[in-house]
């Protein structure tokens, strides 16, 4: 087991406090790391030339990170510790599918189909985060 000397300008601060701040260095450098990512809140490709759609761009990728990792540390709140790409993954694999049935009666006969929507079966993991999240409020009915 290594040894740390943590050395900080911030006089006011305790032990703890100071130990708390170099730990949560490691989730910023994760959530830089993130943005590198191609498929999760990825800086690039950026097809941008002019320096207004670059920011426009820079500030997409930015709110993307602090949405992310307000759901990570919500889905953390109630007992969930999942990383960024994790939450994402899981998320994307909660899915609502339309069903159409055709009208009852004769086949072919006119009349308005049968809707039917249902969820994807979830694993623990999704389920947790349907129930954290609320996501039933956005179904369709």
């Amino acid at each position: 087991m290594g040894k740390r000397i943590l050395f900080t300008d911030q006089k006011s601060w305790s032990n703890e406090q100071i130990i708390l701040a170099y730990r949560s260095q490691s989730q910023v450098e994760n959530a830089f790391a993130d943005m590198k990512d191609p498929h999760f809140l990825s800086w690039e490709p950026m097809f941008h030339w002019t320096d207004s759609k670059i920011r426009v761009h820079a500030f997409y990728c930015v709110l993307a990170l602090i949405l992310g990792s307000l759901l990570q540390r919500r889905a953390a709140q109630n007992g969930l510790s999942l990383s960024l790409q994790a939450l994402f993954k899981a998320l994307n694999g909660i899915q609502e599918v339309t069903n159409l049935f055709p009208p009852a009666g004769k086949p072919g006969s006119p009349g308005r189909p049968h809707v039917k929507t249902t969820l994807t079966e979830m694993d623990p993991t999704q389920q947790a985060l349907f129930r954290f999240f609320a996501l039933d409020r956005y179904r369709q009915t």
